[in-house]
């Protein structure tokens, strides 16, 4: 048998554990990170197993595929998880951009948007009573 290192030398190399509230911190993020995975893996198994058997067909550039709809449900299950990451993601980096750039793509968004009514003609930024989009992006362009 090799011999035990003392606990003194143990403990050399972890001082940060020597603070009872980072022990705590530290066991609360592990339990909690556990707990996210076991619920992340049951999700999972639940929706393979309501899948489970099930077949989806689709017609892709005139061939049919036949696809199982275990892995087309799990796949769209990831994309739903992932899409929120990038869009806070995206916004998250707005900030780094000069604020008269951000309202010019605001304004030039806002100026393409689909019309909300077919009668109105209206763009969700006029709808809500924002001046008119032309004189916004007007004024955007006139900044920048």
């Amino acid at each position: 048998m090799s011999p035990q290192p003392e606990k003194s030398a143990v403990w050399s190399r972890l001082p940060a554990l020597h603070y009872r509230d980072f022990r705590l911190m530290w066991f609360g993020l592990f339990v909690s990170t556990v707990g996210s995975q076991m619920q992340f893996t049951a999700v999972n198994w639940h929706v393979y197993q309501l899948l489970n058997g099930q077949s989806v067909t689709l017609n892709l550039f005139g061939r049919s595929v036949e696809l199982g709809a275990e892995a087309l449900g799990l796949g769209t299950l990831g994309l739903v998880r992932v899409i929120p990451i990038v869009i806070f993601a995206l916004a998250g980096g707005l900030e780094m951009l000069p604020e008269m750039r951000i309202s010019s793509a605001i304004a030039f968004a806002e100026a393409i948007g689909v019309p909300i009514s077919e009668r109105g003609g209206l763009s969700l930024a006029q709808s809500l009573g924002r001046a008119p989009v032309h004189r916004r992006v007007i004024e955007a362009i006139v900044r920048t």
